[in-house]
């Protein structure tokens, strides 16, 4: 039974870590367009039309929220399946 456990911690470990790869490059592209976005001066020729700056100021916030957004269903799901492994291991029953 501990060596089911054990091997499906290994595979969640490998999941999760895949999982963080690909939100660690979700964040650098936000991260890269709100400080090009933070850069931006707030009024001037080369700005172009408002309604154009304030579209690619949203398509940013919209791009943090979503990595945010991301980041949370990433801690409920090793929450879930953490969850789920140490009720398989014998000694956390005695330790609720």
């Amino acid at each position: 039974m501990e060596h089911h456990v054990t091997l499906s911690m290994e595979f969640m470990i490998k999941s999760h870590y895949e999982l963080a790869r690909t939100l660690a490059a979700e964040r650098d592209a936000a991260m890269h367009a709100s400080r090009v976005i933070g850069r931006l001066p707030d009024h001037g020729p080369d700005l172009g039309e408002r309604e154009t700056a304030l579209e690619l100021a949203l398509d940013v916030m919209q791009s943090v929220a979503v990595y945010l957004n991301s980041l949370g269903d990433l801690e409920e799901a090793v929450a879930d399946q953490l969850e789920i492994v140490l009720k398989d291991i014998p000694f956390a029953e005695g330790n609720e």
